[in-house]
């Protein structure tokens, strides 16, 4: 990521650029303004290649990640509704942990018909059938386990009280989750950065977007989703321990002990292990993406 922000050559505003070569040609750029170093490499190559037609690049446009970072008040602003939502549902699932356990498993239900319709109409038939076959399993599930989930119900119920009763949980997660959430920002804007990075074809001329930077926030995004993971494990990790620590009565309410032990744990003793279980939650996640960008 840091050599992706290095490499960077162009700035500015998205426009139209005018460039002269000490040889006096000029030439038009439409994209962000290109630095010196491009300027030169590109005047160079049409110099050694004796070439004296016009820059023949394909016109740049505004990226998504442009657009990221034009707007960054939009990633921000999602940010803060899901940091009020969630709040909210944590204080709902106080009371309502029953009802939405079963609305959940409704939508599901109701999703997976919509698909077999949906694939009936394009005549998928075959599809649609192992769609209704499922959907009837999980109608069966519903009915034959109706105590179950209402029992999985009350737990998340007693589960979101022990949260609210264990604020030291919130308190030692949030500069962790802090940290990681402006490791997302830094990661969105590498990824814009990368599509501000040109290089001169050396037999053509042509100005083209970098293959290298592209290629690297590519392994970047990877080792992003992996941590991802880690930290996702972390959290799991000190929220349960301190939950079962105060749902046998080890631990008095508000304690700090639990929380501590459990971030320690995390990132030390417990390290290799969610390493390695994040990694393969990695892999599993990427094979479904993998498939279908093969597919299409």
């Amino acid at each position: 990521m840091i050599k992706t922000y290095a490499d960077v050559n162009t700035s500015g505003e998205f426009n139209m650029y005018t460039y002269t070569c000490d040889s006096g040609y000029q030439y038009v750029w439409y994209g962000h303004d290109m630095d010196a170093g491009l300027h030169t490499q590109y005047c160079d190559c049409r110099v050694a290649n004796n070439l004296r037609r016009a820059l023949n690049s394909t016109p740049q446009h505004y990226t998504m990640f442009d657009l990221l970072a034009e707007y960054i008040y939009i990633p921000i602003t999602g940010c803060m509704m899901v940091l009020v939502l969630s709040g909210i549902w944590l204080a709902a699932m106080k009371r309502f942990g029953q009802t939405f356990i079963w609305l959940s498993l409704i939508l599901i239900f109701s999703i997976m018909i919509a698909m077999a319709v949906l694939l009936f109409s394009y005549e998928a038939t075959d599809a649609a059938v192992v769609i209704l076959v499922l959907a009837g399993l999980l109608l069966a599930y519903l009915a034959f386990r109706r105590e179950m989930i209402n029992r999985a119900g009350k737990t998340l119920e007693t589960a979101a009280k022990g949260l609210w009763k264990n604020v030291s949980v919130f308190i030692i997660l949030g500069p962790i989750e802090c940290v990681f959430i402006g490791y997302i920002f830094l990661w969105m804007n590498a990824w814009t950065m990368s599509f501000k990075t040109y290089e001169v074809n050396s037999v053509t001329c042509e100005i083209d977007l970098s293959g290298s930077s592209y290629r690297d926030m590519w392994i970047v995004s990877f080792l992003m989703l992996w941590v991802s993971f880690y930290i996702n494990h972390v959290k799991v990790n000190v929220v349960g321990a301190t939950l079962a620590a105060w749902a046998f009565g080890q631990k008095n309410e508000y304690s700090w002990d639990v929380p501590k032990q459990a971030i320690r744990w995390s990132f030390w003793e417990s390290s290799p292990t969610l390493a390695l279980t994040s990694l393969i939650c990695m892999f599993l996640s990427l094979s479904p993406l993998s498939l279908s960008l093969y597919y299409t």
